[in-house]
């Protein structure tokens, strides 16, 4: 019945927010994120040589992570498990504050 949606409606509304109060926004953490955010500048600044294009352009976002990608390809095997060490944290316990 209509009534019975109404009231069902106005119980899902508020039940929804009092959840979402509590709920925690999390991030999974990548080796490749990490690497990213470590070496953000550098990846920037080669892209943005490499593109031609100015941050924030589509030509720019096609060639940022070609530039990650060959950035990473000398990271030795021991490299990359400290990588993965540090997003399993950063997963847990969240980025150091100059990344958030």
């Amino acid at each position: 019945s209509p009534l019975a949606q109404k009231v069902r409606k106005w119980f899902d509304n508020r039940s929804r927010k009092a959840l979402a109060r509590f709920m925690r926004f999390t991030r999974k953490w990548s080796a490749r994120n990490v690497f990213y955010q470590e070496n953000r500048d550098k990846i920037m600044n080669l892209t943005e040589q490499n593109s031609g294009a100015p941050p924030g352009t589509p030509v720019y976002f096609g060639y940022l992570q070609r530039t990650t990608t060959e950035l990473m390809v000398p990271v030795t095997e021991d490299e990359m498990a400290v990588l993965q060490e540090t997003a399993n944290e950063w997963s847990l316990r969240g980025p150091p504050h100059e990344i958030q």
